[in-house]
């Protein structure tokens, strides 16, 4: 495109205008009073909303929080069962007899390294 159409573009866009109903349309919009609202709509507006719905949301926290706390404690709570102590007591007998039997098996292996060393040593002499 040379200069010349761009001009004669131009001219040709400049004479468009919109239809009348839309220029209606447009300026009863523009000068329209403003819309007046309910109360109830004052009620539920963004400014009375938004802390309302913070505070609920921070109180779900707080109640989340105590529960699962609480939940915890229980948890901690039922370890000190007296029954389940006193039952696991009655078994920790096993387990002596175990560390008998190892201190048992050690004194052995002792007594068996010691007679090996003499023995290994008295036929290198």
């Amino acid at each position: 495109m040379n200069e010349i159409d761009l001009l004669h573009n131009l001219k040709q866009l400049k004479r468009i205008t919109p239809r009348e109903e839309f220029s209606r349309q447009l300026r009863q919009t523009i000068v329209a009073p403003e819309p007046t609202f309910s109360p109830l709509f004052r009620i539920f507006s963004w400014p009375v909303v938004a802390p309302a719905l913070i505070a609920v949301f921070a109180l779900a926290v707080v109640f989340v929080q105590l529960y699962t706390a609480h939940q915890q404690q229980s948890r901690v709570l039922s370890g000190l069962n007296n029954e389940d102590i006193l039952s696991e007591l009655a078994s920790s007998g096993d387990i002596n007899i175990y560390l008998n039997e190892i201190a048992y098996y050690d004194r052995a292996d002792q007594k068996i390294s010691t007679a090996l060393a003499e023995a290994s040593g008295d036929g290198i002499d």
